[in-house]
């Protein structure tokens, strides 16, 4: 016999899950909302459906406007000699600071 090579296990009673309830619904989309907004996507797309007028009203998720939240910090990967990068992180120790610390204080100090 020839079972496939992927099997979606059952539940434990050998039934389907129920649907989700309207409340399940509205918190999904409200999770959804908040990282579409945090992905900086339009608050129109982000903005969960209305929910059944006979529904109990589920407080929604905060929003957080784009101008009100801080630019998000771009990474930098940076090649650097093998022997200056063991300088600098001895230089961080003696400093009791942690490495990214170190750069983005020498960065501060030379862009001002």
């Amino acid at each position: 016999m020839n079972q496939p090579k992927f099997k979606v296990p059952t539940r434990a009673s050998g039934l389907p899950a129920p649907p989700p309830s309207d409340e399940d619904v509205q918190r999904f989309a409200a999770g959804a909302a908040m990282v579409a907004s945090q992905a900086g996507e339009p608050a129109a797309l982000a903005a969960p459906a209305a929910p059944p007028s006979d529904a109990a009203p589920v407080p929604a998720a905060p929003r957080i406007a784009l101008a009100d939240r801080p630019a998000k910090p771009i990474r930098l990967n940076v090649d650097i000699d093998p022997v200056k990068y063991q300088r600098l992180r001895h230089l961080a120790s003696a400093k009791g600071v942690k490495l990214t610390g170190l750069v983005r204080s020498m960065i501060d100090r030379e862009l001002g």
